[in-house]
C-alpha cells in the first residue's frame, strides 16, 4: 500500500457533508502579532494564561509525574458551557523530555474555573436586560398585529364582514377583550416580578457534590518551558474535496521507511517473511481504525483541534489501552466527584507537532504522540475556589502514541 492510498477511501460517498465537530486551525503565531493571548483566547504553545495571575495551579498539577519537572503548555482552550455564568478553561500540558515519552503522567489536563461574583452580577444584569428587551419587543409586535386586524370590527359600518362575524358581540369590537378595554394585551395579568436566574445544572451539581479539600500549596514555578505559540480559530467540520497537507520545508521522508513500505507492497511475502520493521509498519497500515483516522483527517489536514462536548473521539489506533477504555466506556469517574462520570470534550491532533517542531531539523527525538483525548466531568463540578474565586481540577487524558518501530 502506498502512502498516498491512505488518503483515499471507497466509502467516501458514505461520509456526511458536515458533522457536529468543531475544528481548530492555526491562525497567527505569537511572534508575528502584537496581540497578547487572553483568557478568552484559544491557542497552542506559549505560556498559559491563568484565570488570575495570582491564582496559578499548584506545582504538583503542572509537573511531570515521572521526572517531576515543569510541563509545557500544549493547548489552552476557552470553553465556557452554555447556561453557565463563569469562566472555564481547559489546559493540556506535556513533558518535553524524551525520557518521559510514552509514560503515564507525562501529559496532563487541567480544568480551571473562575466564578467572580462581580462578573456574575454583571452577566446576570445583562441577561435580565436582554430578556426584558425581548419581552417588550414581542409585546409591541403583538399589539401592532392586533391593530391591523379589522375584518371583524362590528363597530365599523363600512366593514362588509361586520354582520357575519359569529364571534363578535354587539358591544365589543374585540372578542378577546373586556367591554372597557380595547387593548387585548392590557387584559393580561400584570407580569410577575422576574425571578432570579435559576442555577445551572453544573452549579447545582457542584453544591451537591462533596467538597474538594482546599490545597494550601502555592505555585512556585514562575514560567514553563514552552513550545512556539499560535492562536487558533474554530470552524465547523465539513467534508468537501480532500486536500493534501502542506508539509513544512524542513520535513524529510525517511528513505528506509519508504524501502520498508516497498518491501511490504511488492514482496508478496507472508508476514513471517518480513523484517521486524516491515512487520510493524504493515500492521499499522492494516489497522482499519488508523485508516479511518487518516481518511477523516484528509478532508481537513490542517486541523490541530477537534471539539465536540459529549461526542466521540477520532481514534488514532485500535491497539492500545486508550482505545479499549474509549470503545468500552471505561473512562474513570472523576475522583473529586465520584458519583459523576466523564464525557469526551476535545482532542489534540498530530498536525500541531509540525507547528511545534517547525524550526527543528532532527525530529528523531521529538514529539511522538499520535493524538490526545480530554474527558471532563459531566456535571462540571466546581472545586473550592480561592480568594480570587479560582479553582483547578485535573481531568482524564488519553494519549495514543505513534507505534514504535524497532530497527
Amino acid at each position: 500500500m502506498s502512502a498516498a492510498s491512505i488518503y483515499s477511501s471507497d466509502d467516501e460517498d458514505e461520509i456526511p457533508k458536515n458533522s457536529g465537530v468543531y475544528l481548530g486551525f492555526i491562525d497567527a503565531d505569537f511572534e508575528t502579532t502584537d496581540d497578547e493571548p487572553t483568557i478568552e483566547d484559544s491557542f497552542v504553545g506559549g505560556q498559559p494564561v491563568w484565570l488570575n495571575p495570582n491564582s496559578k495551579p499548584s506545582d504538583d498539577l503542572i509537573s511531570c509525574q515521572n521526572c517531576t519537572g515543569p510541563l509545557s503548555l500544549i493547548l489552552q482552550a476557552f470553553s465556557p458551557l452554555e447556561g453557565t455564568l463563569y469562566d472555564r478553561v481547559i489546559y493540556v500540558l506535556g513533558c518535553q523530555k524524551s525520557t518521559c515519552s510514552r509514560k503515564k503522567g507525562s501529559i496532563r489536563a487541567i480544568r480551571g474555573i473562575q466564578k467572580d461574583p462581580k462578573k456574575l452580577a454583571q452577566l446576570e444584569k445583562e441577561q435580565q436586560e436582554e430578556l426584558q428587551n425581548l419581552f417588550i419587543l414581542d409585546a409591541k409586535l403583538k399589539l401592532d398585529n392586533a391593530r391591523n386586524i379589522n375584518l371583524f370590527d362590528t363597530k365599523d359600518s363600512s366593514n362588509p364582514f361586520a354582520s357575519s362575524n359569529p364571534f363578535a358581540s354587539s358591544t365589543d369590537s374585540n372578542p378577546f377583550t373586556s367591554s372597557t378595554d380595547s387593548n387585548p394585551f392590557d387584559s393580561k395579568p400584570t407580569p410577575k416580578k422576574e425571578e432570579p436566574t435559576k442555577p445551572s445544572f453544573a452549579s447545582t451539581a457542584a453544591k451537591a457534590a462533596p467538597p474538594t479539600p482546599k490545597s494550601t500549596k502555592k505555585s512556585t514555578i514562575k514560567t514553563l518551558p514552552e513550545y512556539p505559540g499560535y492562536f487558533i480559530y474554530v470552524d465547523q467540520e465539513s467534508f468537501k474535496k480532500k486536500q493534501q497537507p502542506n508539509l513544512p520545508e524542513n520535513f524529510k521522508i525517511d528513505e528506509s521507511a519508504l524501502d520498508t513500505e516497498a518491501e511490504i507492497s511488492s514482496s508478496g511475502n507472508t508476514s513471517k517473511d518480513l523484517s521486524p520493521e516491515a512487520q510493524q509498519l504493515s500492521n499499522s497500515l492494516q489497522d482499519s481504525v488508523f485508516q479511518h483516522f487518516t481518511d477523516i483527517v484528509s478532508y481537513n489536514p490542517l486541523q490541530v483541534l477537534r471539539y465536540e462536548l459529549g461526542g466521540k473521539p477520532l481514534l488514532f489506533t485500535s491497539k492500545d489501552d486508550t482505545a479499549v477504555k474509549v470503545t468500552k466506556n471505561l473512562i474513570p469517574n472523576p475522583g473529586y466527584n465520584p458519583s459523576s462520570s466523564r464525557q469526551f470534550e476535545l482532542q489534540i491532533m498530530p498536525k500541531v507537532i509540525m507547528d511545534f517542531e517547525k524550526n527543528i531539523t532532527d525530529i528523531s527525538q521529538g514529539i511522538n504522540w499520535g493524538t490526545i483525548f480530554v474527558y471532563t466531568d459531566v456535571e462540571d463540578y466546581i472545586p473550592e475556589l480561592d480568594e480570587n474565586h479560582v479553582g483547578y481540577v485535573e481531568e482524564y487524558v488519553g494519549v495514543q502514541w505513534e507505534e514504535e518501530v524497532s530497527r
